[in-house]
């Protein structure tokens, strides 16, 4: 009743539904005084229109289309939709358009309505793009419509068995104009090195301000180009900004500035000029970016220089890296690293050594060298290493009896019970945390140390107390020898020690023949002095006749690509013996006429490894980068998670072609 009265009242609010009324009511007392007859048919018509009134303003309240909570039907919220400047549109379930605003006419191409039309063909966007499962969701989806920028956002209505999509677009053009404007205007940081300069000018000394002008000469046009601003804090150190559009503009041109350094003809110079370069294109305050550009610097010079590494918010990358590292001619450093070394050794409870998987005679014959450090500091020192490879069981055999390594080696089961707070990790021979013979160690520990060889190719997530990487040297071996030439005296290696040093020079120089400098000697002549026999260390090399079977395995599997590149692949489960045998095949095809670079490839489990090797006129290195692989300019490997031969194949011989195209160019 209560429901009856309401709608009573409503109706009676309206003026002309109450004059209407009256009216009958007159009119049907008229008719009953004119007789019984003309009353009653008045009486009928005045019940039947209130029923009719009844069903219009009561049911008709609670069925009407779209609803009075809908923002549609009320008088004042299409008004709102109507007149507001920003366009609004609705479309029925299938895309189509039902209705729009004056707005989206004006903001179309055409200017004519687009009732009847499908969303997608109007806005270029369909439906299920900019439709939201939840309407509750508050993200507006970015569309581009007759060259401006909108914020959609789109609002899903159940209107009895009918649904509809009400988008309302709100034009961003502007704020996204002055963002990037914005954005253009930030600074990126860049510090810039000559690497090779002292060595280039070894033998033209009086050329030296010639040479330097050249160099800032070509520096200083490349900043100027760029609208950057360049400041020299030190001989052939230089210091730059650049405004964000600029610094796209650098990384687009793949920084042509090393190019440009290394064409720089001065006679008397030695070696061509190159230079290494941090960039840093990340958010951040002022130091933060002057940070980051140093440490992608660092990363440059220990990757070998001539390259530049840009470091931005979600990656790492690398341009250039295609001239083989020289040999530096001092031994600064590694006295200042042996320093540091020695003082951590001694700060600390115990030592922990270990180096990479399947370790070879350079990785085992460093670790040894770095206990005895240790062993002299009077400090529990503990190597960790897979007792059980095949490939080290000469070495091992050489140890047995010694009485101090006995209880020295652990296998990667018993290593994390040694790592406590005061623990102290030093890894040979492998910078990348994925080929640590226990990635877990290096997890745990508060602090370690990382020496090696090869290029650097990542960031450490735990960043270490020592740094020291060389690409230059030729092995790991070579510069732990320079180190403990430093800290001990004379005479002070056992013959082991010096046997397994002078081993692991041979095995990664392949006897004197490849990635040998002065330096290479003179670790060489040092392990002679301590005793080092030549011929012992030749035998701890030698293989067995199931090795040789396994070599000749891939060099019976063998093809030529582009003349000059020799590819063998066993896509057979192979063993972690046939790894070790692959990697001396791939030294061997490097004996075979024309070969200038060799590849073999081997399936172990899950897993694709891939040995490269290269007589130096191809750096393989940045060939195997594709896979995530790296090492030296000519000997490098990669591990390629899957079972896929034919893919891992058809993707190397791709960059096989980029890399000849890339030296293609610069040649040009």
């Amino acid at each position: 009743m209560k429901s009856f009265f309401d709608t009573m009242r409503t109706i009676f609010k309206r003026r002309s539904v109450s004059a209407a009324l009256i009216i009958m009511v007159i009119s049907c007392i008229a008719g009953f005084a004119s007789g019984k007859k003309q009353g009653l048919i008045g009486l009928f018509a005045v019940i039947l229109y209130i029923m009719v009134l009844l069903f219009i303003y009561g049911i008709g309240k609670k069925t009407a289309a779209f609803g009075s909570e809908n923002p549609i039907i009320p008088s004042l919220s299409m008004d709102f939709l109507t007149a507001t400047d920003e366009p609004c549109v609705i479309s029925d379930e299938k895309g189509i358009i039902v209705w729009h605003n004056r707005a989206f006419t004006n903001a179309g191409e055409s200017g004519k309505p687009a009732f009847g039309k499908n969303l997608s063909e109007v806005a270029g966007q369909s439906l299920n793009t900019l439709r939201l499962s939840n309407t509750s969701d508050k993200s507006e989806i970015p569309l581009d419509y007759n060259g401006k920028e909108y914020y959609v956002k789109a609002l899903k209505l159940q209107l009895g068995a009918n649904i509809y999509f009400v988008t309302r677009w709100k034009d961003a053009t502007e704020k996204n104009r002055l963002l990037d404007e914005i954005e253009k205007g930030k600074i990126d940081v860049c510090f810039m090195v000559i690497d090779n300069f002292a060595e280039s000018m070894q033998f033209a000394q009086d050329k030296y301000r010639t040479a330097s002008a050249l160099i800032a000469g070509e520096i200083d046009a490349w900043c100027e180009k760029h609208h950057g601003l360049i400041k020299e804090y030190d001989k052939n150190h230089y210091f730059l900004i650049f405004e964000k559009q600029h610094g796209n503009l650098i990384e687009e041109s793949k920084f042509d500035i090393l190019d440009k350094i290394r064409e720089i003809s001065l006679d008397g110079a030695s070696n061509p000029f190159t230079a290494s370069i941090g960039f840093a294109c990340v958010d951040g305050t002022l130091p933060e970016k002057e940070a980051a550009a140093r440490r992608a610097l660092d990363m440059a010079l220990q990757r070998g220089g001539d390259q530049a590494v840009v470091k931005t918010n979600d990656s790492t990358d690398f341009f250039g890296g295609r001239t083989k590292t020289v040999s530096k001619r001092t031994k600064i450093r590694a006295r200042v690293i042996a320093g540091e070394l020695s003082k951590l050794v001694r700060e600390c409870k115990n030592v922990v050594i270990m180096g990479h998987k399947f370790a070879d005679h350079d990785c085992i014959g460093a670790c040894i060298a770095i206990s005895k450090l240790a062993v002299v500091c009077q400090k529990q020192v503990n190597i960790v290493v897979n007792i059980h490879d095949a490939n080290l069981k000469s070495v091992f055999s050489h140890m047995r009896g010694s009485g101090v390594y006995d209880k020295m080696l652990v296998d990667r089961v018993h290593a994390p019970d040694l790592i406590t707070s005061d623990t102290l990790l030093i890894v040979c021979d492998v910078n990348n945390p994925a080929q640590f013979e226990a990635p877990e160690l290096y997890e745990n520990a508060n602090r370690f140390v990382v020496i090696d060889h090869h290029r650097k190719t990542a960031e450490f997530e735990n960043p270490p107390q020592i740094s020291y990487i060389e690409p230059s040297a030729s092995s790991a071996c070579e510069m732990v020898c320079e180190m403990l030439e430093q800290l001990f005296e004379p005479g002070s290696l056992s013959q082991i020690e010096a046997d397994l040093l002078f081993a692991g020079i041979l095995l990664d120089t392949k006897q004197f023949l490849v990635s040998t400098g002065v330096r290479t000697f003179g670790a060489a002549r040092y392990l002679r002095e301590e005793g080092a026999n030549p011929v012992v260390a030749q035998k701890l090399l030698r293989g067995s006749v199931e090795d040789l079977i396994r070599e000749t395995k891939f060099e019976n599997n063998v093809i030529i690509y582009n003349d000059c590149f020799a590819i063998s692949a066993n896509n057979d489960n192979c063993t972690a013996d046939d790894k070790i045998a692959a990697a001396k095949a791939s030294d061997r095809l490097l004996n075979v006429s024309g070969v200038s670079a060799s590849f073999v490839l081997c399936r172990v489990d899950n897993t694709i490894n891939i040995s490269a090797r290269s007589d130096g006129t191809v750096n393989v290195q940045l060939i195997l980068e594709t896979f995530g692989g790296g090492g030296h300019f000519d000997a490098a490997g990669a591990q390629i998670k899957t079972q896929n031969m034919t893919e891992v194949l058809t993707t190397l011989k791709a960059a096989i072609d980029r890399y000849m195209q890339a030296e293609q160019n610069n040649q040009e």
